[in-house]
């Protein structure tokens, strides 16, 4: 019986390659098929290493599929044309968080679309911004020692009063004219940090336009008077609005670990913690960045307010888009300070603004406000 099969199934020689199944040639009229110029041809062993080997064993050659991927875009990473996962990865390298090994400088383009791997890798990504963001605060924090919450006055003005002062303030906070700084000047009594915590609440509504990045408010024998922590409270929330500044500001205390904001005088503050923002491009954060300092004559000495004004004007200029509003009584040495300077706008709530009108319009409402609270004290 064996010969007989023998004589019917001729013996293919060893030397014979495998039968394989026939492949489609192109008709001479169409393009050849392939990969697009400029792609790579990847070569994948279809099935798993085991089923290879048997294959391998049983065939004498294993199976190989070409697959084409595109050659990739040098710059930028379209995220609508990613999607990372097993299913339809080109070969296990490509699965997760090795699907981006190596790569540097890129930039994400569209709406982000991950897959369960895929989104492993976008999650790494917030968490890890999230971190260092955090990590940074915390070193800023130990080296700057800024009053955290500087904000104590919640006093408004009246509904319907300083109306005017507030809409020329808000029209200097968008077109300040090379003014860096706005003095809003008064009598003790005047209304100078009512007019500056409804200009905080003012700025807050226009946050599309401008980013308030502080309100300071100096009082005596609190700690927002203390003459080591202003320069480094503002230059802190700067930090919170501008990040490539909290990452400079960082290396400035690296590069000298012996430095602590609180052991160096004004002037050197100024000049150590501003000067990082001189190279940090502006243009990322289009809208300007405002600063209030409510009582500037309740903070320090008059000496320590003159150097502090002083040096602050420099600064201001060659950074560019940071503006401040200083509310405080007309002191000889604030006064001196700010008017000899070309980049000052002052704003005299006696002389330009008084207050008549407004105590007019105030008055019903404070009568109504007492009545209110005689009411609540009958029921009690």
């Amino acid at each position: 019986m064996k010969k007989f099969f023998k004589k019917l199934v001729p013996r293919r020689p060893a030397s014979a390659p495998p039968n394989l199944p026939e492949q489609v040639h192109p008709s001479p009229q169409a393009p050849e098929p392939g990969p697009p110029k400029g792609s790579r041809d990847v070569v994948m062993v279809q099935g798993n290493a085991s089923q290879g080997k048997d294959r391998e064993s049983q065939e004498g050659t294993p199976q190989v599929i070409p697959i084409h991927t595109p050659a990739p875009k040098k710059g930028s990473l379209n995220v609508a044309e990613l999607q990372v996962g097993p299913s339809n990865a080109s070969s296990p390298s490509m699965t997760g968080p090795a699907a981006f090994g190596g790569a540097s400088n890129f930039s994400i383009d569209g709406t982000p679309n991950f897959n369960a791997a895929g989104n492993n890798v976008y999650q790494n990504v917030i968490n890890n911004f999230g971190y260092e963001k955090e990590n940074l605060n915390k070193k800023l924090k130990e080296k700057l020692n800024p009053i955290i919450n500087p904000v104590k006055k919640q006093i408004y003005c009246a509904e319907g009063t300083r109306l005017q002062l507030l809409d020329d303030i808000t029209q200097w906070v968008l077109k300040p004219d090379n003014h860096h700084v706005a003095w809003i000047y008064g009598l003790a009594g005047s209304g100078k940090s009512a007019v500056a915590v409804s200009l905080a609440e003012r700025l807050r509504e226009m946050d599309s336009q401008v980013t308030l990045a502080l309100t300071f408010h100096c009082v005596k024998g609190q700690e927002t008077s203390n003459t080591f922590q202003l320069v480094p409270t503002i230059c802190y929330y700067l930090a919170q609005c501008v990040p490539q500044y909290a990452k400079a500001l960082v290396d400035v205390f690296e590069k000298d670990a012996s430095l602590h904001a609180g052991s160096i005088p004004i002037k050197e503050q100024l000049s150590r913690f501003l000067k990082p923002l001189y190279n940090i491009d502006r243009a990322q954060n289009a809208a300007s960045t405002i600063i209030i300092i409510d009582g500037l004559d309740e903070w320090g000495t008059p000496e320590d307010q003159s150097i502090f004004l002083e040096n602050l004007y420099s600064h201001l200029q060659k950074i560019g888009r940071i503006y401040i509003v200083i509310t405080s009584r007309r002191e000889q040495a604030i006064a001196r300070a700010m008017s000899n300077s070309s980049i000052v706008q002052s704003f005299d709530l006696t002389g330009s603004y008084p207050a008549d009108k407004d105590i007019a319009m105030a008055l019903p409402f404070i009568i109504g406000r007492i009545f209110e609270f005689r009411a609540m004290s009958n029921t009690v």
